[in-house]
């Protein structure tokens, strides 16, 4: 299944990444959106200006799309994107964010795209120990 990667630049994108490849799935793109400011509701910001360095370590193509991040406005900014890429399912490192992973499945219904968490619902704890023996 060919898919999109949502990567912050962050340990959560880097292993549901990492666990998709494991599991097979062609990763078309990775997918950033930028927001304007740093409290977005969706998207997290500190490691964002990573996502180049990211992309190019994975040898994997980086696509990049600009948000408000004002709340609900940036869902539509996302899917704007995801309506463009040849992709049939999108990858999140939603955890516990009920939030996030109901916008997410909300906008891959209306794309008619799978959503993949492969992290959903693990303990954080288990986790961390995980990247910690992969190396990362």
């Amino acid at each position: 299944m060919r898919v999109a990667v949502l990567v912050t630049g962050g340990k959560d994108s880097a292993l549901s990444l990492y666990r998709v490849l494991k599991q097979g799935y062609k990763v078309k793109y990775l997918v950033t959106m930028l927001p304007q400011r740093e409290d977005s509701w969706m998207f997290h910001f500190p490691n964002i200006h990573l996502t180049d360095l990211f992309a190019e370590a994975v040898g994997i193509p980086l696509v990049k799309a600009g948000t408000t991040g004002v709340k609900e406005t940036e869902l539509e900014d996302l899917k704007k994107l995801l309506a463009t890429l040849d992709i049939e399912g999108v990858v999140s490192g939603a955890i516990s964010s009920q939030y996030q992973r109901k916008r997410i499945d909300r906008i891959c219904q209306e794309l008619n795209l799978r959503s993949i968490a492969p992290l959903w619902q693990e303990d954080p704890l288990e986790l961390l120990k995980e990247i910690i023996e992969l190396n990362f």
